[in-house]
Protein backbone atom coordinates (compact mmCIF):
# COMPACT_ATOMS: atom_id res chain seq x y z
CA UNK A 1 0.00 0.00 0.00
CA UNK A 2 0.94 3.55 -0.18
CA UNK A 3 2.52 5.78 2.57
CA UNK A 4 0.21 7.65 4.46
CA UNK A 5 2.52 10.45 6.44
CA UNK A 6 -0.43 11.21 8.43
CA UNK A 7 -2.46 8.39 9.21
CA UNK A 8 -6.51 9.00 8.22
CA UNK A 9 -9.64 7.76 10.01
CA UNK A 10 -11.51 6.44 7.74
CA UNK A 11 -15.53 5.64 9.36
CA UNK A 12 -17.52 2.87 7.75
CA UNK A 13 -20.98 1.76 7.92
CA UNK A 14 -22.41 0.21 11.27
CA UNK A 15 -19.67 2.37 13.52
CA UNK A 16 -16.76 0.29 12.00
CA UNK A 17 -13.25 2.82 12.11
CA UNK A 18 -10.19 2.05 10.26
CA UNK A 19 -7.06 3.27 9.31
CA UNK A 20 -3.36 2.35 8.11
CA UNK A 21 -0.58 3.68 10.30
CA UNK A 22 3.31 3.99 9.70
CA UNK A 23 5.24 3.87 12.75
CA UNK A 24 8.74 6.18 12.34
CA UNK A 25 11.10 5.66 12.53
CA UNK A 26 10.80 1.94 12.04
CA UNK A 27 8.72 2.04 8.87
CA UNK A 28 6.37 -1.00 10.44
CA UNK A 29 2.82 -0.52 9.69
CA UNK A 30 -0.37 -1.41 10.94
CA UNK A 31 -3.78 -1.81 9.69
CA UNK A 32 -6.94 -1.17 12.55
CA UNK A 33 -10.17 -2.21 12.29
CA UNK A 34 -12.72 -1.67 15.17
CA UNK A 35 -16.17 -1.63 16.06
CA UNK A 36 -15.97 0.45 18.96
CA UNK A 37 -14.40 3.90 19.23
CA UNK A 38 -13.13 4.13 22.44
CA UNK A 39 -10.79 1.32 21.92
CA UNK A 40 -9.85 2.16 18.22
CA UNK A 41 -8.18 5.56 19.90
CA UNK A 42 -6.67 3.89 22.39
CA UNK A 43 -5.19 1.32 20.18
CA UNK A 44 -4.19 4.26 17.35
CA UNK A 45 -2.63 6.09 20.60
CA UNK A 46 -0.07 3.62 21.47
CA UNK A 47 0.95 3.06 17.90
CA UNK A 48 1.45 6.67 17.14
CA UNK A 49 3.33 6.78 20.73
CA UNK A 50 4.90 3.99 20.92
CA UNK A 51 7.52 4.91 23.36
CA UNK A 52 5.00 6.22 25.70
CA UNK A 53 3.27 2.72 26.71
CA UNK A 54 3.26 2.00 30.36
CA UNK A 55 4.46 -1.79 30.79
CA UNK A 56 1.45 -2.88 33.03
CA UNK A 57 -1.08 -1.83 30.40
CA UNK A 58 -0.09 -4.62 27.78
CA UNK A 59 -0.73 -7.92 28.00
CA UNK A 60 2.60 -8.91 27.64
CA UNK A 61 2.92 -7.88 31.88
CA UNK A 62 0.32 -10.21 32.56
CA UNK A 63 1.12 -13.28 34.55
CA UNK A 64 -1.71 -15.10 32.69
CA UNK A 65 -0.58 -14.42 29.54
CA UNK A 66 3.10 -14.91 30.21
CA UNK A 67 1.72 -18.27 32.42
CA UNK A 68 0.08 -19.65 28.99
CA UNK A 69 2.81 -18.66 26.06
CA UNK A 70 5.80 -20.57 28.73
CA UNK A 71 3.73 -23.70 29.13
CA UNK A 72 2.77 -23.75 25.10
CA UNK A 73 6.64 -23.54 24.00
CA UNK A 74 6.87 -25.96 20.67
CA UNK A 75 10.52 -26.23 21.65
CA UNK A 76 12.84 -25.72 18.93
CA UNK A 77 10.08 -25.37 16.26
CA UNK A 78 8.71 -21.88 15.01
CA UNK A 79 5.09 -20.85 15.65
CA UNK A 80 2.77 -19.31 13.32
CA UNK A 81 -0.08 -18.62 15.27
CA UNK A 82 -0.42 -17.62 18.70
CA UNK A 83 -3.57 -16.65 20.60
CA UNK A 84 -4.86 -16.04 24.11
CA UNK A 85 -8.68 -15.39 25.54
CA UNK A 86 -9.41 -13.97 29.08
CA UNK A 87 -12.32 -15.98 29.62
CA UNK A 88 -14.32 -13.67 32.18
CA UNK A 89 -12.93 -10.58 30.32
CA UNK A 90 -14.93 -12.21 27.06
CA UNK A 91 -18.30 -13.26 29.02
CA UNK A 92 -18.48 -9.80 30.15
CA UNK A 93 -18.18 -8.15 27.17
CA UNK A 94 -20.49 -10.91 25.17
CA UNK A 95 -22.75 -10.34 28.18
CA UNK A 96 -22.51 -6.63 27.91
CA UNK A 97 -22.93 -6.76 24.10
CA UNK A 98 -26.23 -8.92 24.27
CA UNK A 99 -27.31 -6.81 27.05
CA UNK A 100 -27.07 -3.64 24.65
CA UNK A 101 -29.06 -5.42 21.69
CA UNK A 102 -31.35 -6.99 23.68
CA UNK A 103 -35.00 -5.54 22.94
CA UNK A 104 -35.65 -6.07 26.90
CA UNK A 105 -34.36 -4.16 28.92
CA UNK A 106 -35.31 -5.94 31.95
CA UNK A 107 -32.72 -6.96 34.04
CA UNK A 108 -30.99 -10.41 33.97
CA UNK A 109 -29.25 -12.46 35.72
CA UNK A 110 -25.13 -11.43 35.86
CA UNK A 111 -23.83 -15.08 34.73
CA UNK A 112 -20.08 -14.14 34.55
CA UNK A 113 -20.48 -12.34 37.94
CA UNK A 114 -22.29 -15.45 39.45
CA UNK A 115 -19.45 -17.76 37.80
CA UNK A 116 -16.61 -15.69 39.72
CA UNK A 117 -18.35 -15.77 42.67
CA UNK A 118 -18.67 -19.53 42.56
CA UNK A 119 -15.07 -19.72 42.00
CA UNK A 120 -14.66 -19.97 38.15
CA UNK A 121 -12.67 -16.73 38.36
CA UNK A 122 -9.59 -19.03 39.49
CA UNK A 123 -9.43 -19.56 35.34
CA UNK A 124 -7.51 -16.03 34.39
CA UNK A 125 -6.54 -17.38 30.81
CA UNK A 126 -6.44 -19.94 28.25
CA UNK A 127 -4.26 -19.90 25.15
CA UNK A 128 -1.65 -21.46 22.80
CA UNK A 129 0.65 -21.91 19.95
CA UNK A 130 0.40 -23.84 16.78
CA UNK A 131 3.15 -24.41 14.23
CA UNK A 132 2.53 -25.54 10.84
CA UNK A 133 5.75 -28.06 9.27
CA UNK A 134 6.99 -28.51 12.63
CA UNK A 135 9.66 -30.86 11.96
CA UNK A 136 8.53 -34.21 11.67
CA UNK A 137 5.07 -32.67 12.32
CA UNK A 138 2.58 -31.70 9.71
CA UNK A 139 0.99 -30.02 12.62
CA UNK A 140 2.18 -29.46 16.15
CA UNK A 141 -0.01 -27.39 18.76
CA UNK A 142 -0.22 -26.99 22.49
CA UNK A 143 -2.80 -25.27 24.47
CA UNK A 144 -2.57 -24.10 28.51
CA UNK A 145 -5.48 -23.57 30.66
CA UNK A 146 -4.19 -21.24 33.27
CA UNK A 147 -5.91 -21.25 36.69
CA UNK A 148 -4.61 -19.70 40.14
CA UNK A 149 -4.36 -22.03 42.76
CA UNK A 150 -5.80 -20.56 45.98
CA UNK A 151 -7.19 -21.98 49.15
CA UNK A 152 -10.75 -20.45 48.81
CA UNK A 153 -13.05 -23.02 49.44
CA UNK A 154 -14.85 -22.08 46.06
CA UNK A 155 -11.97 -22.24 44.03
CA UNK A 156 -11.30 -25.44 45.42
CA UNK A 157 -14.41 -26.82 43.94
CA UNK A 158 -13.55 -25.91 40.59
CA UNK A 159 -10.48 -28.01 40.91
CA UNK A 160 -12.13 -30.76 42.19
CA UNK A 161 -14.76 -30.29 39.17
CA UNK A 162 -11.90 -30.66 36.67
CA UNK A 163 -9.62 -33.15 38.67
CA UNK A 164 -8.78 -35.41 35.98
CA UNK A 165 -6.50 -37.64 37.71
CA UNK A 166 -3.06 -39.73 37.06
CA UNK A 167 -3.67 -42.85 37.75
CA UNK A 168 -0.11 -44.54 37.15
CA UNK A 169 -1.33 -47.55 39.03
CA UNK A 170 -4.35 -48.17 35.91
CA UNK A 171 -2.89 -47.06 32.68
CA UNK A 172 -4.78 -45.67 29.87
CA UNK A 173 -4.86 -48.95 27.69
CA UNK A 174 -7.14 -49.35 24.95
CA UNK A 175 -10.32 -51.51 25.96
CA UNK A 176 -10.95 -54.88 24.29
CA UNK A 177 -13.99 -53.77 22.73
CA UNK A 178 -12.73 -50.48 20.48
CA UNK A 179 -12.33 -51.75 16.78
CA UNK A 180 -8.90 -51.82 15.71
CA UNK A 181 -10.31 -49.98 12.28
CA UNK A 182 -12.05 -47.17 14.73
CA UNK A 183 -11.56 -43.39 13.06
CA UNK A 184 -11.20 -41.97 16.38
CA UNK A 185 -10.56 -42.56 20.34
CA UNK A 186 -10.50 -40.62 23.44
CA UNK A 187 -9.86 -42.07 27.07
CA UNK A 188 -9.06 -40.75 30.16
CA UNK A 189 -9.22 -40.60 33.91
CA UNK A 190 -11.95 -38.44 35.74
CA UNK A 191 -12.96 -38.58 39.59
CA UNK A 192 -16.59 -38.19 38.80
CA UNK A 193 -17.51 -38.39 42.38
CA UNK A 194 -15.54 -35.00 43.18
CA UNK A 195 -17.26 -33.96 39.88
CA UNK A 196 -20.73 -34.39 41.08
CA UNK A 197 -20.13 -32.49 44.60
CA UNK A 198 -18.42 -29.35 42.63
CA UNK A 199 -21.40 -29.56 40.17
CA UNK A 200 -24.09 -29.40 43.37
CA UNK A 201 -22.01 -26.33 44.20
CA UNK A 202 -21.73 -24.56 41.26
CA UNK A 203 -25.89 -24.99 40.31
CA UNK A 204 -27.07 -23.77 44.14
CA UNK A 205 -24.78 -20.61 43.34
CA UNK A 206 -26.95 -19.73 40.53
CA UNK A 207 -30.07 -20.51 42.49
CA UNK A 208 -30.71 -20.83 46.55
CA UNK A 209 -28.24 -23.05 49.07
CA UNK A 210 -29.68 -26.63 48.81
CA UNK A 211 -31.27 -26.21 45.47
CA UNK A 212 -29.02 -29.31 43.71
CA UNK A 213 -29.54 -31.58 46.47
CA UNK A 214 -33.38 -30.98 46.89
CA UNK A 215 -33.61 -32.06 43.03
CA UNK A 216 -31.03 -35.16 43.37
CA UNK A 217 -33.56 -36.61 46.41
CA UNK A 218 -37.08 -36.04 44.42
CA UNK A 219 -35.54 -37.89 41.65
CA UNK A 220 -34.70 -40.47 43.63
CA UNK A 221 -37.82 -40.52 45.67
CA UNK A 222 -40.10 -39.91 42.48
CA UNK A 223 -41.93 -43.29 42.12
CA UNK A 224 -41.74 -42.94 38.57
CA UNK A 225 -38.15 -42.28 38.46
CA UNK A 226 -36.27 -43.57 41.28
CA UNK A 227 -33.30 -42.25 39.58
CA UNK A 228 -30.59 -42.40 42.45
CA UNK A 229 -27.78 -39.59 40.80
CA UNK A 230 -25.33 -39.91 43.62
CA UNK A 231 -25.61 -43.50 44.05
CA UNK A 232 -24.76 -44.47 40.22
CA UNK A 233 -22.06 -42.04 39.86
CA UNK A 234 -20.37 -43.58 43.17
CA UNK A 235 -20.08 -46.69 40.76
CA UNK A 236 -18.00 -45.27 38.27
CA UNK A 237 -14.44 -46.43 38.51
CA UNK A 238 -13.37 -42.96 37.03
CA UNK A 239 -11.94 -43.86 33.11
CA UNK A 240 -13.94 -42.86 30.54
CA UNK A 241 -13.92 -44.07 26.29
CA UNK A 242 -15.03 -42.70 23.57
CA UNK A 243 -14.45 -44.53 20.03
CA UNK A 244 -16.12 -43.98 16.75
CA UNK A 245 -16.07 -45.99 13.53
CA UNK A 246 -17.00 -45.45 9.81
CA UNK A 247 -19.31 -47.95 8.11
CA UNK A 248 -19.35 -48.68 4.55
CA UNK A 249 -21.47 -48.49 2.65
CA UNK A 250 -21.34 -44.49 3.75
CA UNK A 251 -24.91 -43.34 4.42
CA UNK A 252 -26.12 -40.70 6.38
CA UNK A 253 -26.13 -43.28 9.44
CA UNK A 254 -22.68 -44.50 8.93
CA UNK A 255 -20.83 -42.73 11.56
CA UNK A 256 -21.03 -45.39 14.50
CA UNK A 257 -20.32 -44.60 18.31
CA UNK A 258 -19.35 -45.82 21.38
CA UNK A 259 -18.94 -44.24 24.65
CA UNK A 260 -17.31 -46.39 28.00
CA UNK A 261 -16.81 -46.26 31.41
CA UNK A 262 -15.29 -48.45 33.80
CA UNK A 263 -17.41 -49.77 36.95
CA UNK A 264 -16.45 -50.50 40.60
CA UNK A 265 -19.55 -52.56 41.53
CA UNK A 266 -23.15 -52.74 41.50
CA UNK A 267 -23.63 -53.34 38.14
CA UNK A 268 -27.48 -54.39 38.18
CA UNK A 269 -28.05 -51.40 40.33
CA UNK A 270 -26.63 -49.10 37.73
CA UNK A 271 -28.19 -50.68 35.47
CA UNK A 272 -31.92 -50.93 36.56
CA UNK A 273 -31.52 -46.77 37.41
CA UNK A 274 -30.16 -46.38 33.96
CA UNK A 275 -33.69 -47.85 32.38
CA UNK A 276 -36.01 -45.79 34.97
CA UNK A 277 -34.12 -42.95 34.17
CA UNK A 278 -35.06 -42.11 30.87
CA UNK A 279 -39.10 -41.33 29.47
CA UNK A 280 -38.36 -42.96 25.91
CA UNK A 281 -36.41 -45.96 27.45
CA UNK A 282 -37.14 -49.72 27.30
CA UNK A 283 -35.31 -52.69 27.56
CA UNK A 284 -34.89 -55.26 24.94
CA UNK A 285 -32.46 -58.35 24.31
CA UNK A 286 -29.81 -58.40 22.80
CA UNK A 287 -27.38 -61.02 21.93
CA UNK A 288 -29.30 -63.02 24.88
CA UNK A 289 -28.80 -59.85 27.38
CA UNK A 290 -30.19 -57.40 28.56
CA UNK A 291 -29.75 -53.89 26.75
CA UNK A 292 -31.87 -50.36 27.45
CA UNK A 293 -32.90 -49.07 24.24
CA UNK A 294 -33.31 -45.17 24.53
CA UNK A 295 -35.15 -43.45 21.26
CA UNK A 296 -36.36 -40.38 21.09
CA UNK A 297 -38.03 -41.25 17.49
CA UNK A 298 -40.40 -44.22 18.71
CA UNK A 299 -44.10 -43.07 19.38
CA UNK A 300 -45.35 -44.54 23.07
CA UNK A 301 -47.59 -47.51 22.76
CA UNK A 302 -50.43 -48.30 24.54
CA UNK A 303 -50.07 -48.40 28.11
CA UNK A 304 -46.51 -47.40 27.58
CA UNK A 305 -46.79 -43.43 28.64
CA UNK A 306 -45.30 -42.27 31.41
CA UNK A 307 -47.58 -40.66 33.85
CA UNK A 308 -46.94 -36.98 34.80
CA UNK A 309 -45.45 -36.28 38.06
CA UNK A 310 -44.09 -33.57 39.65
CA UNK A 311 -41.28 -32.73 41.61
CA UNK A 312 -41.35 -30.04 44.18
CA UNK A 313 -38.38 -27.73 43.86
CA UNK A 314 -38.49 -23.95 44.27
CA UNK A 315 -37.18 -22.21 41.24
CA UNK A 316 -36.07 -18.69 41.32
CA UNK A 317 -38.60 -16.72 39.98
CA UNK A 318 -35.90 -16.10 36.53
CA UNK A 319 -35.45 -19.72 36.07
CA UNK A 320 -38.85 -20.58 36.61
CA UNK A 321 -39.67 -17.87 33.34
CA UNK A 322 -37.03 -19.87 31.15
CA UNK A 323 -38.40 -23.02 32.01
CA UNK A 324 -42.06 -21.53 30.87
CA UNK A 325 -40.84 -20.40 27.88
CA UNK A 326 -39.01 -23.28 26.93
CA UNK A 327 -41.62 -25.99 27.99
CA UNK A 328 -42.83 -26.80 24.38
CA UNK A 329 -39.57 -27.18 23.25
CA UNK A 330 -38.49 -30.21 21.88
CA UNK A 331 -35.21 -32.01 23.64
CA UNK A 332 -32.00 -32.38 21.49
CA UNK A 333 -31.05 -35.74 21.37
CA UNK A 334 -27.48 -35.55 20.34
CA UNK A 335 -28.03 -39.13 19.01
CA UNK A 336 -31.98 -40.71 18.11
CA UNK A 337 -30.99 -43.67 19.57
CA UNK A 338 -29.09 -44.73 22.25
CA UNK A 339 -27.96 -48.49 23.33
CA UNK A 340 -27.23 -49.12 26.92
CA UNK A 341 -25.31 -52.06 28.10
CA UNK A 342 -23.72 -53.12 31.89
CA UNK A 343 -21.24 -56.07 31.04
CA UNK A 344 -18.46 -57.01 33.14
CA UNK A 345 -16.47 -54.52 34.65
CA UNK A 346 -17.87 -51.62 31.79
CA UNK A 347 -20.65 -49.90 30.70
CA UNK A 348 -21.23 -49.55 26.94
CA UNK A 349 -23.38 -46.86 25.29
CA UNK A 350 -23.53 -46.79 21.26
CA UNK A 351 -25.82 -46.06 18.50
CA UNK A 352 -26.77 -48.71 16.65
CA UNK A 353 -27.59 -51.46 18.30
CA UNK A 354 -26.60 -53.85 15.57
CA UNK A 355 -22.77 -52.43 15.79
CA UNK A 356 -23.04 -53.09 20.05
CA UNK A 357 -24.01 -56.61 18.72
CA UNK A 358 -20.75 -56.70 16.80
CA UNK A 359 -18.37 -55.40 19.18
CA UNK A 360 -19.60 -58.38 22.21
CA UNK A 361 -17.82 -61.25 20.21
CA UNK A 362 -14.51 -58.92 20.66
CA UNK A 363 -11.91 -60.90 22.66
CA UNK A 364 -8.99 -58.55 22.30
CA UNK A 365 -8.42 -54.78 20.17
CA UNK A 366 -5.41 -54.56 18.81
CA UNK A 367 -6.05 -50.48 17.72
CA UNK A 368 -3.06 -50.26 20.19
CA UNK A 369 -0.75 -52.20 18.14
CA UNK A 370 -1.59 -50.68 14.76
CA UNK A 371 1.05 -48.66 13.31
CA UNK A 372 -0.38 -45.50 13.15
CA UNK A 373 -1.35 -45.38 16.66
CA UNK A 374 2.06 -46.24 17.44
CA UNK A 375 3.56 -44.04 15.55
CA UNK A 376 1.53 -41.07 17.01
CA UNK A 377 2.01 -42.44 20.71
CA UNK A 378 5.92 -42.16 20.18
CA UNK A 379 5.58 -38.89 18.83
CA UNK A 380 3.58 -37.19 21.50
CA UNK A 381 6.18 -38.96 24.04
CA UNK A 382 9.11 -37.09 22.31
CA UNK A 383 6.78 -34.17 23.22
CA UNK A 384 5.42 -34.70 27.07
CA UNK A 385 5.65 -36.31 30.36
CA UNK A 386 4.13 -39.70 30.53
CA UNK A 387 3.59 -39.43 34.58
CA UNK A 388 1.30 -36.11 34.19
CA UNK A 389 -0.70 -37.46 31.45
CA UNK A 390 -4.41 -37.83 32.38
CA UNK A 391 -6.20 -38.22 28.80
CA UNK A 392 -4.99 -39.60 25.77
CA UNK A 393 -6.33 -39.19 21.97
CA UNK A 394 -5.98 -40.68 18.53
CA UNK A 395 -7.90 -40.01 15.23
CA UNK A 396 -7.33 -40.85 11.61
CA UNK A 397 -8.57 -37.91 9.88
CA UNK A 398 -9.38 -39.15 6.44
CA UNK A 399 -11.89 -42.01 8.02
CA UNK A 400 -13.23 -39.16 10.78
CA UNK A 401 -13.93 -36.62 7.69
CA UNK A 402 -15.32 -39.33 4.97
CA UNK A 403 -18.81 -39.29 6.34
CA UNK A 404 -19.36 -35.63 6.66
CA UNK A 405 -16.98 -35.15 3.47
CA UNK A 406 -19.57 -37.39 1.27
CA UNK A 407 -22.86 -36.23 2.92
CA UNK A 408 -21.66 -32.31 2.09
CA UNK A 409 -21.05 -33.64 -1.46
CA UNK A 410 -24.26 -35.47 -1.80
CA UNK A 411 -25.82 -32.44 -0.65
CA UNK A 412 -27.37 -34.56 1.86
CA UNK A 413 -25.77 -33.00 5.35
CA UNK A 414 -29.46 -31.16 6.46
CA UNK A 415 -30.72 -35.07 6.71
CA UNK A 416 -27.49 -36.76 8.28
CA UNK A 417 -27.63 -38.12 11.44
CA UNK A 418 -23.77 -37.72 12.52
CA UNK A 419 -23.00 -36.00 15.14
CA UNK A 420 -21.73 -33.27 13.44
CA UNK A 421 -24.85 -32.67 11.31
CA UNK A 422 -27.14 -32.74 14.22
CA UNK A 423 -25.23 -29.84 16.06
CA UNK A 424 -25.50 -27.75 13.34
CA UNK A 425 -28.90 -28.29 12.52
CA UNK A 426 -29.57 -27.74 15.69
CA UNK A 427 -27.76 -24.09 15.83
CA UNK A 428 -29.69 -23.49 12.22
CA UNK A 429 -32.99 -24.68 13.78
CA UNK A 430 -32.41 -22.40 16.73
CA UNK A 431 -31.69 -19.16 14.57
CA UNK A 432 -34.67 -20.16 12.18
CA UNK A 433 -36.70 -20.41 15.85
CA UNK A 434 -35.84 -16.84 16.65
CA UNK A 435 -36.11 -14.92 13.04
CA UNK A 436 -39.44 -16.57 12.90
CA UNK A 437 -40.14 -14.90 16.30
CA UNK A 438 -39.03 -11.59 15.42
CA UNK A 439 -41.11 -11.73 12.55
CA UNK A 440 -44.22 -12.53 14.29
CA UNK A 441 -44.41 -15.91 12.15
CA UNK A 442 -44.89 -19.83 12.70
CA UNK A 443 -42.04 -22.06 12.11
CA UNK A 444 -42.15 -25.91 11.09
CA UNK A 445 -40.00 -27.67 13.47
CA UNK A 446 -40.57 -31.10 11.14
CA UNK A 447 -38.97 -29.31 7.67
CA UNK A 448 -35.36 -30.34 6.79
CA UNK A 449 -33.17 -27.39 6.08
CA UNK A 450 -31.80 -27.01 2.81
CA UNK A 451 -27.61 -27.75 2.70
CA UNK A 452 -26.25 -23.73 2.53
CA UNK A 453 -23.29 -25.19 0.43
CA UNK A 454 -23.40 -27.14 -2.70
CA UNK A 455 -21.30 -30.01 -2.46
CA UNK A 456 -22.09 -31.14 -6.31
CA UNK A 457 -18.15 -29.67 -7.23
CA UNK A 458 -16.12 -31.51 -4.60
CA UNK A 459 -14.23 -34.37 -5.72
CA UNK A 460 -16.44 -37.41 -6.24
CA UNK A 461 -13.29 -39.81 -5.02
CA UNK A 462 -12.47 -39.05 -1.36
CA UNK A 463 -10.18 -42.21 -0.68
CA UNK A 464 -7.80 -40.90 -4.07
CA UNK A 465 -7.99 -37.06 -3.95
CA UNK A 466 -8.44 -36.10 -0.34
CA UNK A 467 -7.87 -39.00 1.93
CA UNK A 468 -4.18 -39.37 0.74
CA UNK A 469 -3.38 -35.74 2.17
CA UNK A 470 -4.64 -36.38 6.09
CA UNK A 471 -2.80 -37.82 8.41
CA UNK A 472 -3.22 -39.87 11.60
CA UNK A 473 -3.69 -37.20 14.76
CA UNK A 474 -3.05 -37.13 18.39
CA UNK A 475 -2.89 -35.53 21.27
CA UNK A 476 -2.42 -35.26 25.31
CA UNK A 477 -3.45 -33.88 28.43
CA UNK A 478 -0.86 -33.49 30.86
CA UNK A 479 -1.56 -32.12 34.65
CA UNK A 480 0.88 -28.47 35.28
CA UNK A 481 1.54 -27.02 38.36
CA UNK A 482 -0.73 -23.89 37.60
CA UNK A 483 -3.09 -25.82 35.14
CA UNK A 484 -4.09 -28.39 32.16
CA UNK A 485 -1.85 -28.97 29.22
CA UNK A 486 -2.80 -30.31 25.82
CA UNK A 487 -0.30 -31.01 23.17
CA UNK A 488 -1.43 -32.36 19.74
CA UNK A 489 0.07 -33.73 16.63
CA UNK A 490 -1.13 -34.63 12.89
CA UNK A 491 1.88 -36.85 11.43
CA UNK A 492 3.42 -35.47 8.08
CA UNK A 493 1.85 -36.39 4.55
CA UNK A 494 4.04 -39.60 3.59
CA UNK A 495 3.84 -40.87 6.89
CA UNK A 496 -0.20 -40.65 6.97
CA UNK A 497 -0.80 -42.01 3.14
CA UNK A 498 1.94 -45.09 3.96
CA UNK A 499 0.13 -45.84 7.36
CA UNK A 500 -3.34 -44.93 6.25
CA UNK A 501 -6.14 -48.04 6.73
CA UNK A 502 -7.36 -49.65 3.50
CA UNK A 503 -10.59 -47.87 2.31
CA UNK A 504 -12.35 -49.98 0.59
CA UNK A 505 -13.72 -53.75 1.92
CA UNK A 506 -15.45 -54.58 4.80
CA UNK A 507 -14.95 -53.13 8.04
CA UNK A 508 -12.72 -54.85 10.77
CA UNK A 509 -15.94 -55.75 13.00
CA UNK A 510 -17.64 -57.44 9.83
CA UNK A 511 -14.18 -59.79 9.19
Amino acid sequence: HSTIDKPKVFRKPRNNFQTIVDIKPTGSSWMLVSNNEAVFRDVFRRLTNPTKIQAVETLAAQTAFTAVMKQTKLGEHDAQVRWFVDPFGYMELAQKIRDDEAVSKVARNDFAKNLAKAGFDAFRGIGGRVGLMAGEHELLHRTFIYARKSNEKNAQKVFDLFDFNVNQSQPLDVPRWVPKDASSLIMGNWNTQKALSSVGHFVDAQNSPGFFKRMLNDLKLEPNLQFDVEGVVQQFGNQFFAAAVTERPITNSSERVIIGCKLSGKQKFVFDNLSRANPDARVIKLGGMDVIEVDSTREPEDGDEIPDFDIEIELEDELEDDLEEEEEEVRFQLFEKRYILVIEDHILICNDKNYLRKILGKRKSVLGEAADFQLVKSALAKLTDDKKIAWRQFGRLDLTLETNYEMMRRNEMASSQTMLARVINRIFAKQAEAKARQEGKDVDKEAIRKQELDGATLPANFAEAIAPYLGPTGGVLEIEDGGWRMTGVMLKKPAAAKLAPAKTGQSDSEN
